[in-house]
């Protein structure tokens, strides 16, 4: 649905990055792909004609 880019916490960073360094699926010079295991909060304005969220931000994880 989309990339997002701010807004990650360092707490959420440092409980994230051992999970998906584990669901490690695929990785190329500028990405990795991951299984998706977590599940986020996001928060974002509207969608782009695209099916994209228009500034997304992170707002914590779904347990």
């Amino acid at each position: 649905m989309g990339t997002m880019e701010h807004g990650i916490i360092k707490e959420a960073r440092v409980l994230a990055w051992p999970l998906l360094r584990q669901s490690k699926i695929d990785e190329t010079d500028q990405y990795v792909f991951v299984e998706p295991l977590l599940k986020c909060k996001i928060k974002f304005r509207d969608y782009y004609k695209s099916g994209l969220m228009r500034i997304p931000v992170f707002q914590g994880f779904l347990i």
